[in-house]
């Protein structure tokens, strides 16, 4: 019985602490991350395109075109999603080797044939 009261507690509790802050209260980079884990990839990219724009050599640039890239991939916009690899490679080879993005290069243009 102790268990289950336990369980119980806990069960009541995870809401509390799981809700995270809404995507339309977060700004910039950290909003576009939001709406794409959200499964919102179209308004996503939206808002990562701004920050690309905006940040031209920032430091949330990679971040930005990368996250834009995997939004295009959700949409299946193949060839879309290539240009923004090969984007990101010419911006930063560090990070795109670092995050893996020659693995998801490939995989656009496998889906995109």
């Amino acid at each position: 019985m102790r268990n289950v009261a336990t369980l119980l507690t806990i069960f009541l509790m995870v809401p509390l602490y799981a809700s995270a802050t809404p995507c339309n209260e977060k700004e910039g980079y950290a909003k576009g991350v939001c709406l794409y884990s959200e499964g919102e990839p179209e308004a996503a990219i939206g808002v990562l395109d701004e920050v690309i724009t905006a940040g031209n050599s920032g430091p949330l640039r990679p971040k930005a075109m990368y996250f834009k890239g995997r939004s295009l991939m959700k949409l299946q916009r193949w060839e879309e999603a290539q240009k923004v690899w090969i984007e990101l490679f010419s911006v930063s080879p560090p990070f795109y080797r670092l995050w893996n993005c020659d693995y998801l290069l490939g995989v656009c243009r496998a889906r995109g044939e």
